[in-house]
């Protein structure tokens, strides 16, 4: 699943500051952060990363300023409070890991298996005989 930072400041009610089109498939810690992934600043103690992360997309409190230059592939969403912003997000994103339907190649399910209606079989599953 990919997002763009306008459509995560449209759904947390933010402000983006950069490049609305910028895209991440991920969500990561600040000093763990590479390109694609989407990141948060909620404790000033953790600013210092902020001006050397590998994230795509920082979600920072409304009046954050920075003291130094950022990188420039870096685009911010500007929330009122970045914590319950990202929590938001871990949320829905939760949601919509576990609302699939289908069934994901490659993958082997017996002619012999009963399923169910709307289920979900990951990639390299092998649903057996009688199942």
């Amino acid at each position: 699943m990919q997002f763009t930072a306008a459509q995560i400041a449209e759904l947390l009610r933010g402000e983006v500051d950069g490049d609305p089109q910028v895209l991440v498939n991920d969500l990561a810690k600040i000093e763990e952060a590479r390109s694609g992934t989407l990141t948060f600043l909620a404790n000033p103690k953790y600013t210092e990363h902020l001006y050397t992360t590998g994230a795509s997309i920082a979600i920072v409190e409304s009046g954050f300023s920075a003291l130094q230059p950022l990188p420039k592939r870096l685009t911010l969403i500007r929330v009122k409070d970045p914590r319950a912003a990202f929590s938001e997000l871990l949320e829905r994103y939760d949601r919509l890991r576990y609302d699939r339907k289908g069934i994901e190649q490659p993958s082997y399910v017996s002619p012999k298996a009963t399923l169910g209606r709307d289920v979900y079989i990951g990639t390299f599953c092998h649903i057996g005989d009688g199942v």
